[in-house]
């Protein structure tokens, strides 16, 4: 003691070698040989000025106990009972010099847990951490603690090991610098081992926040820790994509160490995420990480890489201090990640997005906002369903709600589990304009193709709507812009709206792949066969959803939404036009027959405008509409549109009537030819352009109007026999024979041809000689289809013309 009280630190430093040697001896138990028996007397009386270390030199216990402790320690184990006994007592003395009054206090259980450290380790852990501590922590307190938070580290039990990580980290703020570097370099290896490479979760958690508090406690890190840490997280031991950290202090080199190549699982991944989160929050470069080091790296060709960037980010998302420019380039990269082609990256990219609305929602709410509405109509359909999960996250925040998803009982899609408190505040916060946006998206996304997003969408709108009919009658006007812009095709595309079968896409859609609304459980990608083409699938969207919009509330809606798709109509371009007319198609279809006919004064005048559009396109699917609206309304779709039609016709010779008759015989022939021929034959005379509808309508119904050509031809003949104008009247006899052609073509040539026959048997002149220009026409325009019955009409004709 009096030596050591006289030593200067220099010379404690210089003393301490010696004594270590000689407390580190072998042990001395056993037959030895003489020269060695007495050796177990060295050891104990180094032991001793150990142990008078402590107390002897005060100033100096910084540099002595650090390494004098463990020594201490390790002769616990000694063969020699005398050599166990001495160590105890300078643990003792050592605990006697401490200055906080909670070790104190806990003086003989931290002995116990040091001399017996598997039975009493746990028992001193938990008296630490029920200690509140009033005190800053002295070099000898730390000294004793220590080998008991790193044998706590080591143990075999997950709870143990978690509880010495939280009690390390606890320690670390009540140390002074000084002090706390000695910890360090005990306490990192134990931490960064259990931050990353720990099975139990909760050790890596408390592990990493242990590791953050260490290095916020001495304000500074060692200098491979960062590097270390991004190289485990991103599954590479010198990864590319950090960069420098912190400008220029580290360099790809710093990655390689005892973490180097360790994290090879997911949980290794995500434990090395968490610790370099954690501790680049403490030294504020938590920005600086995420865009040098997590955005860079989910782009890479290594999935592996790609799942550590997610995490990163997930975790980083904590940090309080995000740049509002920052939060779009981290949701992009979320979103890159939602799209990946490995589930697990997918998976990690979901937290991480939930993991960013849940700190920044509030904060970030006008940036995040558009953003996720924006990827609700994304073409890739996982990224859908993720930002309808997202959005909702965002939405129960905002309206202080409960979460997404949780429902007492099961209820059908439309039944609101929200109430009127929610949707209010949420609705204050973000504007009603932008509040209808968000619930439009909602609702399309509802009716989706792929079940994960339609369940998504479903969730979220019971959980913030608490009226699903009120709250379309709010939305309806932006819900049907957003339709008809669905419905829209992309330019160049307008040819693919018509499938091969003939039938509207949503009808197409609807009978292929019918939906069954209740089966949230079934595989999404075997749910629906996603369409190659993305508009294609757009439009299919768009008009299930104006059908869902009218079998809920159609009674209610339709006097509003048929004038809004008037109103497009009138507004919109070529493609709009098309757009509108699959809009009322899919409204027809919709409807019931009593709402078809109680409305025909609201869809009738629409669809007429649209048979009677200039552009073909927008025409053909015009018909189309007329085709869904006479399968519910009948004979009255026809007396609503046809006399209209025929007007047109006789006022304005206008081709777009005589195309829009074509268009309705082609969808509907065998229903409609039976009610339009009669209506073209019945006008007084008959006017050229009747004629030419009349073969429009032959061309287009094919055998349908076999039945009527002889009628056909017989009118066309008396009003040839009744009229003076020649060229009026050659023109009136090529459409009759154009309209024999066109049933002969369909494959009724001979009773085509039995009824231009019928029509020579008159004893008249001049109707045999009309009747004989038409055969002749007739057979002029199908000369290259010769058949046997042609060959005998050919007879017939000259013998009449010679008569």
């Amino acid at each position: 003691k009096t030596l050591f009280h006289g030593l200067s630190a220099h010379g404690v430093k210089l003393a301490l070698p010696t004594l270590l040697s000689a407390a580190s001896n072998d042990e001395t138990g056993g037959d030895k040989e003489s020269s060695n028996k007495q050796a177990w007397r060295r050891r104990v009386a180094a032991i001793g000025m150990l142990g008078a270390s402590a107390s002897a030199a005060p100033k100096q216990l910084g540099a002595v106990l650090p390494r004098a402790v463990p020594e201490l320690i390790s002769a616990l184990a000694d063969t020699h009972p005398r050599v166990r006994e001495t160590a105890r007592e300078a643990l003792g003395e050592v605990a006697n010099v401490a200055k906080n009054p909670e070790i104190r206090n806990l003086k003989a259980v931290l002995l116990d847990a040091l001399c017996e450290p598997a039975q009493c380790t746990r028992l001193a852990l938990d008296s630490l951490l029920g200690r509140e501590y009033a005190h800053a922590l002295d070099a000898a307190s730390i000294a004793l603690v220590m080998p008991i938070l790193v044998r706590g580290m080591r143990d075999r039990t997950a709870d143990t090991r978690r509880c010495a990580a939280v009690l390390a980290g606890n320690l670390a703020l009540m140390t002074a610098t000084g002090v706390t570097m000695t910890m360090t370099e005990a306490l990192q290896p134990c931490l960064e081992d259990a931050a990353v490479v720990d099975a139990s979760p909760d050790v890596r958690r408390a592990a990493a926040l242990a590791l953050g508090q260490l290095v916020a406690s001495i304000g500074d890190l060692p200098p491979t820790l960062l590097p270390r840490l991004a190289g485990a997280a991103l599954a590479s031991p010198n990864p590319p994509e950090i960069g420098d950290i912190i400008s220029g202090k580290f360099t790809a080199q710093h990655g390689e160490g005892v973490l180097a190549g360790a994290a090879q699982g997911t949980s290794e991944r995500s434990g090395a995420a968490q610790a370099l989160a954690v501790v680049a929050i403490e030294l504020n470069i938590g920005i600086k990480v995420i865009r040098e080091t997590a955005i860079p790296a989910v782009t890479a060709k290594n999935a592996a890489t790609r799942q550590g960037a997610q995490y990163i980010m997930r975790y980083l998302s904590q940090c309080p201090d995000l740049d509002t420019s920052l939060v779009p380039d981290m949701l992009e990269a979320n979103v890159v990640g939602l799209a990946d082609d490995s589930d697990a990256v997918r998976e990690v990219a979901l937290l991480a997005g939930k993991m960013l609305v849940r700190h920044h929602g509030k904060a970030q709410l006008a940036v995040l906002l558009p953003n996720l509405e924006a990827q609700l109509g994304h073409n890739e359909w996982r990224i859908r369903a993720s930002a309808a999960v997202l959005l909702g996250e965002l939405l129960c925040l905002v309206g202080d709600a409960r979460r997404v998803g949780f429902a007492e009982i099961d209820l059908d899609d439309d039944a609101g589990l929200g109430d009127h408190e929610v949707a209010d505040a949420i609705r204050q916060a973000i504007g009603l304009q932008k509040w209808h946006n968000i619930l439009a998206s909602l609702y399309i996304a509802r009716l989706d193709s792929v079940a994960a997003v339609r369940h998504a969408a479903v969730q979220v709108w019971k959980t913030v709507v608490p009226n699903t009919p009120k709250a379309l009658r709010d939305i309806l006007k932006n819900l049907v812009r957003r339709l008809v812009s669905m419905l829209t095709p992309e330019a160049g595309s307008s040819t693919n709206l018509i499938s091969s079968s003939g039938l509207p896409l949503k009808q197409e859609a609807i009978e292929d792949d019918l939906i069954d609304e209740d089966d949230d459980t079934a595989s999404s990608e075997g749910d629906f066969e996603i369409a190659q083409d993305a508009a294609i699938e757009r439009q299919r969207v768009g008009s299930r959803t104006l059908g869902d919009i009218v079998q809920k509330i159609g009674e209610r809606v339709l006097p509003e939404l048929v004038p809004l798709l008037v109103e497009a109509f009138e507004q919109g371009d070529d493609a709009t036009r098309v757009g509108v007319c699959l809009g009322l198609a899919e409204v027809c279809a919709a409807c019931s027959a009593q709402q078809a006919v109680e409305r025909l004064q609201l869809l009738a005048p629409a669809i007429l405008d649209a048979l009677l559009d200039n552009s073909p396109s927008v025409a053909s699917h015009g018909a189309l509409a007329f085709r869904e609206l006479h399968k519910c309304a009948g004979k009255a779709a026809v007396e609503a549109v046809l006399p209209s039609l025929l007007s047109r016709l006789d006022e304005n010779d206008d081709d777009s009537a005589v195309r829009a008759i074509g268009e309705l015989a082609q969808k509907r022939s065998r229903e409609l030819v039976q009610l339009l021929v009669p209506s073209l034959l019945s006008a007084r005379p008959l006017s050229l352009a009747r004629g030419r509808a009349l073969a429009a309508l032959a061309n287009s119904a094919g055998a349908a109007v076999g039945p009527y050509v002889g009628s056909v031809v017989r009118t066309v003949i008396a009003h040839v026999i009744e009229c003076t104008e020649a060229d009026s009247n050659e023109k009136l006899l090529t459409c009759a024979a154009q309209v024999a052609a066109a049933a002969a073509l369909s494959g009724d040539a001979t009773g085509t041809v039995g009824q231009l026959a019928s029509s020579l048997t008159t004893s008249a002149p001049e109707t045999r000689a009309a009747a004989a220009k038409v055969s002749a026409l007739f057979f002029f325009l199908h000369l290259e289809h010769q058949h046997k019955t042609m060959r005998n009409l050919l007879v017939v004709v000259i013998g009449s013309l010679s008569f």
